[in-house]
């Protein structure tokens, strides 16, 4: 006999949002509709989702992603990784070029690396 009701879809756990370095405070200095369109992608990778738009940063470090943002008539990057535990915003950038300059590059690494170093310490 089958049940008169349908069974719970089960509804995905929400990764709590973490700011690696001075990220959040860059995300803050964005125009407020760039904040609010990647708040709500953020969002969507947090419930795991994979956003639009999106581009792989292996070069940044494993699992690295690019969440691409045109809005204002400019470019906007979000660097960040999933973990587990959680998602991890790397860094917050206004993109000036077609190509992603080595400063903003360098410092996604080093804090990918400074991620590292966070999660699994030195012995």
């Amino acid at each position: 006999m089958t049940p008169p009701f349908k069974p719970r879809r089960e509804v995905p756990r929400k990764k709590p949002l973490r700011f690696v370095g001075s990220a959040l405070k860059d995300l803050r200095a964005l125009p407020p509709a760039v904040q609010d369109i990647a708040g709500r992608l953020l969002l969507d990778v947090q419930y795991g989702d994979t956003p639009p738009n999106v581009k792989p940063m292996e070069h940044i470090g494993s699992g690295t992603i690019q969440l691409e943002i045109t809005a204002a008539q400019s470019w906007f990057r979000v660097f960040y990784v999933t973990k587990p535990e959680a998602v991890y915003v790397l860094h917050v950038f206004n993109k000036t070029s077609n190509k992603t300059s080595r400063a903003d590059n360098e410092k996604g690494v080093a804090r990918y690396r400074q991620l590292s170093e966070y999660r699994d310490p030195p012995p």
